[in-house]
This record gives structure tokens, sequence and C-alpha cells, in this order.
């Protein structure tokens, strides 16, 4: 009977010692939903389709760009905003941000086309002939995810006609 008593207290222990396991596990499941969103490598999310400059006059412009956003992680999110900055030959050129509306189920991939004015405040002149400059777009799309918000990266590099773009004369040119 000695015996009987020390295996049945050994269970008791193994016992508790497994339901002590369990309530850790149950209070850590509900995080486990973060891990994807946590460690998810999210640099891919976001790609520029097309990138697109216009200047109707030598003081304002359009940058239109056409994104394909996805959602990498298994958590339902909102697109917030979305942001970029402009640069020309790697000088800077512009900064802007535009607000963004609309769910994002997860694992869904989504087209947006995103417009941004530009204001020239000294206006500069088109030269035709010199040839074709790049045009470098880097920006993000904020995505909230229950009320976790993260910034999903995109950039894209384009050569546009040097005349179509009215601006002073970057460096090294004449």
């Amino acid at each position: 009977m000695a015996q009987r008593d020390q295996s049945t207290r050994g269970q008791g222990r193994r016992g508790a010692a497994r339901a002590t396991a369990l309530a850790l596990l149950l209070l850590l499941l509900p995080g486990c939903r973060w891990l994807t969103l946590r460690t998810g490598d999210m640099s891919g999310a976001v790609k520029v389709q097309d990138l697109t400059l216009r200047f109707p006059s030598q003081t304002q412009g359009e940058l239109a760009l056409q994104l394909v956003v996805q959602n990498p992680t298994g958590v339902p999110a909102e697109l917030r905003a979305a942001r970029f900055d402009l640069s020309f030959e790697g000088q800077h050129f512009a900064t802007g941000i535009t607000q963004l509306q609309g769910p994002l189920a997860p694992g869904e991939t989504r087209s947006l086309g995103v417009r941004f004015p530009l204001v020239l405040r000294a206006p500069g002149e088109g030269r035709a002939g010199v040839g074709q400059v790049r045009a470098a777009v880097l920006g993000s799309v904020r995505v909230s995810f229950d009320g976790v918000e993260r910034e999903l990266p995109f950039g894209r590099v384009k050569p546009v006609p040097r005349a179509s773009v009215p601006l002073p004369p970057l460096a090294g040119e004449q």
C-alpha cells in the first residue's frame, strides 16, 4: 500500500506539471497569431507596377503610382496611408503622403492606383536633347493589423525624358 501512495503522489505531481504547461500554452496561444506579423518578412509585400510622371505646366505636376499590395500574414489588415519620396539623379525633389482606406484580407493581393499632386515652387525648364534622367521613388504603404501599424516598403527607379521634367539644372548639368 505504501508503494501505491508514492506512485499516486508522482502522478499527482506530473498531473500538476501538465496542468501548468496547458495553462501556459492557453495563455500564449492568443499571442501566436502575431508570430507571423512580428517575424514575417514584409519587404516584398508592395510592388510598384507602374510609375508615371506628368507635368502639364511649369509649376504643377502629378506622380501616379500603380501599386500591388499583398497581405503576407494570416491576420486581417486595414490600409491606412501611402507615402513617397521622389528624386531625380539622386537629388530630392518631393515628398508626400495620402490617406488610404479599405480592408486587406489575409493573403489577399490588391492593385491600388495612387496619385500625388506635385507643386514646383521654383519652376525650372525642360531641356530638349539632353537625354534621360533617373527618377527614383521610395515609399511605403501603412497597414494596420488589428491595431498594430506596419510600414510595407516599396521602391522603383525609372528613366524619364529630361525634356519632360521641368527642373532646374541637376548636378553635372550646365
